[in-house]
């Protein structure tokens, strides 16, 4: 069975969006947990299927980190997802990730990312079978893991901590990790988003750029923060030539793998 779990924050709309595409998938093998970071009540989710379950907390706003461990501490399955609660799976996503989790302990699909129009700014992780932390790094992007209880790490409360999350996991793998194309996730870009349209990220970049992560080796650690350091680069790329653009739609038109290269002359 694949633990899924998912964060809340005054978003009851687009929650139920995101509860509607668990339902609706191919595998009945799931359970949803979701986790209230709001003083909103969510009991009446529990009425729409017996396999949702709610996390009751009395802590207000302490961020979707936090909010994510609750509900890993609930998790039942042997296998864990998570799903943010204004994204969605594509139909497969269950079954799939159920299917890879067969042959190795954890596996990426890629990302699509679509504004509320519907339009999509860019695919995340298309491009290879498998990705190391360097290869993630160019990809500019957050991918969600799925994984087998054991290989599944809580979450870090920093910034990015789901891009921390991917790498923590690709480096518990050994520096790899398959990236399936049978499935797929779709991110919603808010507007205003910090990550999509934010100038004033650097600070929060520069801080990751020199933090030692003790569950990560110490090639991790590198790699990770040169992770941290080409997206302060990018960043600044961003916020010299995009205007008014969402920084997704950006990405989407320039060589991110020339950037990368260029950057790692310079360092």
């Amino acid at each position: 069975m694949l633990t899924i779990i998912t964060p809340t924050f005054n978003s009851r709309d687009r929650l139920n969006s995101a509860i509607q595409s668990v339902l609706g998938q191919s595998s009945p093998h799931w359970e949803l947990i979701i986790c209230p970071d709001d003083a909103l009540d969510y009991s009446d989710l529990l009425s729409i299927d017996g396999r949702i379950k709610v996390v009751p907390s009395n802590l207000i706003a302490s961020g979707p980190a936090m909010a994510r461990n609750r509900g890993l501490n609930h998790a039942s399955g042997n296998a864990v997802a998570y799903l943010d609660d204004d994204d969605q799976f594509t139909r497969n996503y269950v079954e799939e990730s159920l299917r890879a989790l067969q042959s190795t302990n954890a596996i990426l699909f890629p990302t699509t990312y679509i504004d509320d129009s519907e339009k999509i700014a860019r695919v995340v992780g298309q491009r290879s079978e498998s990705l190391t932390i360097d290869q993630f790094a160019v990809e500019l992007g957050s991918l969600h893991v799925v994984a087998n209880r054991a290989y599944f790490p809580y979450w870090h409360d920093f910034f990015a901590e789901d891009v921390i999350h991917t790498c923590e996991t690709i480096d518990k793998l050994g520096g790899q990790i398959k990236v399936s194309h049978r499935a797929g996730y779709f991110a919603r870009i808010r507007i205003g988003s910090i990550c999509s349209s934010s100038r004033d990220i650097d600070s929060s970049y520069k801080v990751l750029t020199t933090t030692e992560f003790t569950s990560l080796s110490k090639n991790g650690n590198s790699r990770i923060q040169k992770l941290f350091q080409f997206r302060q680069y990018m960043n600044a790329l961003f916020s010299a030539n995009a205007g008014q653009e969402d920084y997704n739609f950006f990405i989407s038109n320039i060589d991110t793998t020339i950037h990368y290269e260029n950057f790692s002359k310079k360092i």
